[in-house]
């Protein structure tokens, strides 16, 4: 190796090192200064009333999953937080009566939902009185935060729809999109970098492991339907700058309605 190309190699080095250390330091920022925001609140059921002239019938929702379901930050009810979006866009897309539950917990990765919220989904899903048509899972942004790797994501993702298909076993399950890690108001660059490449990793890995299982769809990336949908980052997100506001919400229950959709 010449000199120039070593001394290349070198300054690589430690932008590189340079950049880990400026990435954890804001890590760490992020996790100390992020306010936590209580969850939605009120009943975690309810309906969704079919379009005027709507002849589709009910249909039944059950939401498992993150902070994003259990409503982190929504002031109100679960009618304002991630399911009542999707129940009404699906209420919209099916003109049908959507009855609705969920089962969310924060922090929730694709195995953790496997240990700690089942019970939790078991009871949404007797709440609804009837067999589930469709299930929206939202799950992978925190397994992109804590570093999983494509393989571990893969492999708990395929053990978690095993075990949903066992709890639904007529439902369309439907992994939520991608969401725009990059545009999250509270991540610094180059975290915001840094985690949104990972994202894109995780959930690229969550698309294969979908399109690869019977009764399973992915909802997609969400960055050019939120770019359509307007707005500043800052007005797009909650107070944490970190999750999903209305307008992502209900990009979000339109993405999800129109998968289940397609796979039904």
């Amino acid at each position: 190796m010449d000199v120039s190309l070593a001394a290349t190699a070198v300054a690589l080095l430690a932008v590189g090192l340079a950049s880990a250390v400026l990435v954890a330091a804001q890590a760490l920022f992020v996790v100390r200064t992020v306010p936590t925001l209580a969850p939605a609140s009120g009943a975690k059921h309810g309906v969704a009333a079919a379009p005027s002239g709507g002849a589709g019938g009910v249909l039944r929702l059950l939401a498992v999953g993150d902070s994003v379901v259990e409503g982190t930050g929504i002031v109100g009810t679960h009618v304002d937080a991630f399911t009542g979006h999707v129940a009404r866009a699906l209420a919209a897309s099916q003109g049908a009566e959507v009855r609705w539950a969920c089962a969310g917990r924060a922090g929730s990765t694709a195995s953790t939902v496997r240990t700690g919220l089942m019970e939790q989904a078991v009871a949404a899903r007797d709440s609804l009185g009837g067999p589930v048509d469709v299930l929206a899972l939202s799950v992978g942004v925190n397994d992109a935060i804590r570093g999983s790797t494509t393989f571990e994501f893969k492999q708990s993702l395929r053990a978690l729809l095993t075990d949903l298909r066992a709890l639904c076993p007529d439902a369309t399950i439907v992994l939520s999109a991608e969401p725009p890690v990059r545009l999250f108001p509270a991540l610094p660059f180059p975290l915001s970098l840094v985690l949104g490449w990972r994202a894109s990793r995780v959930f690229g890995a969550g698309a294969e492991v979908t399109r690869d299982t019977p009764g399973a769809a992915y909802a997609g990336d969400l960055s050019a339907e939120v770019a359509r949908a307007g707005g500043a980052p800052a007005e797009l997100f909650l107070a944490d700058g970190f999750h999903p506001g209305p307008r992502i919400l209900a990009v979000l229950g339109g993405a999800i309605a129109a998968r289940y959709a397609e796979a039904a």
